[in-house]
């Protein structure tokens, strides 16, 4: 079994999502869903959704909410890549022209500012406190994250608990909140939800880890964007900080140095990249990765043998696949 098989059984789930996503980005202004469908149609997965629908099926629920709790997910997701794109001034997503490069950072802006607004409206519809409680906190925690990211840009003094602490907020907290979702639609116990968005942060930490790597080593068509986006951008990743802890004065020195100019050419990110890779910062995150993903998987283990919990190992495994 692979992901596809997984995607295959939950098809008839996602199409449903994407019903509700189609009908809730309706807009007389007609370029907030033009920008919107721009990104949720550039080849995403689903993530997200598909975690809470197999999170669900894991708890024995069944019910139409997890559709729209499903496209708020998604919703929210979109939003944040929208806002990310021009704060990181990019100009590809997933492969494609970012949706700021086609129609400007104030357009982006505001299409995320709908999609925003349109998932908090349809979570007031679901009726259900503990799950408005779960997401409206999730996404207050990760744009906590964005920021505490922002503000440990180009220093290189950053610690790995600092960088964990950031990243488990910007990506963690929203993939734990999806996993955690499923569960409370299905009116799971305390201990189930506790150890099914456990399961999710770890994935979710995992996942950011990986991706970090990739900017490190893939090239752009696996990547979808510029190798070295991170580095020109001067985001302080786990294989960089892990480097920096493990190298010589003098390299410290250099590196600190490349990393204050105002502006780094092809040569600086090419020398960096080098430096990483010689430091063993691409296998020490692998590993870190790695171990969470054991960890994640032991969290469901402790759930009667389905296709859903066979399903949640097959995505944990999937995350940290993607090698360069």
């Amino acid at each position: 079994m692979n992901f596809d098989d997984v995607a295959h059984h939950y098809e008839s789930d996602l199409k449903h999502v994407e019903e509700c996503i189609e009908e809730q980005l309706q807009s007389y202004v007609r370029l907030i869903p033009q920008i919107s469908h721009h990104i949720i149609a550039s080849g995403g997965k689903r993530f997200r959704p598909l975690l809470l629908i197999i999170c669900a099926d894991l708890c024995g629920y069944s019910g139409p909410d997890r559709y729209d709790v499903a496209a708020i997910l998604e919703f929210i997701h979109t939003s944040s890549l929208l806002h990310d794109d021009v704060l990181d001034h990019a100009t590809k997503r997933r492969g494609m022209a970012s949706a700021n490069q086609i129609w400007g950072n104030y357009a982006s802006v505001l299409a995320g500012d709908f999609t925003f607004s349109k998932a908090f409206r349809m979570l007031i519809a679901v009726e259900n406190l503990p799950l408005q409680e779960l997401l409206t906190s999730a996404t207050i925690i990760m744009i906590e994250g964005e920021v505490t990211q922002f503000l440990q840009t180009n220093v290189t003094s950053i610690s790995e608990d600092e960088y964990l602490t950031a990243i488990e907020r910007k990506t963690g907290a929203l993939i734990s909140a999806s996993c955690g979702a499923g569960a409370l639609l299905a009116r799971a116990s305390e201990s189930v939800i506790t150890r099914i968005r456990s399961y999710g942060l770890k994935v979710g930490l995992a996942f950011q880890i990986t991706d970090d790597v990739l900017d490190y080593c893939a090239t752009e068509a696996e990547l979808g964007k510029r190798i070295g986006t991170d580095v020109r951008e001067r985001k302080m990743t786990l294989p960089f900080i892990y480097s920096l802890s493990n190298c010589s004065i003098q390299e410290r020195q250099l590196m600190d140095e490349i990393m204050k100019k105002d502006d780094l050419t092809d040569n600086d990110v090419s020398r960096i990249i080098r430096f990483v890779q010689d430091k063993g910062g691409i296998d020490y995150a692998r590993g870190e990765a790695q171990r969470l993903i054991t960890e994640a998987t032991a969290d469901i283990d402790t759930f009667p043998p389905s296709f859903a919990r066979e399903s949640l190992r097959l995505i944990a495994d999937y995350v940290i696949s993607r090698h360069c």
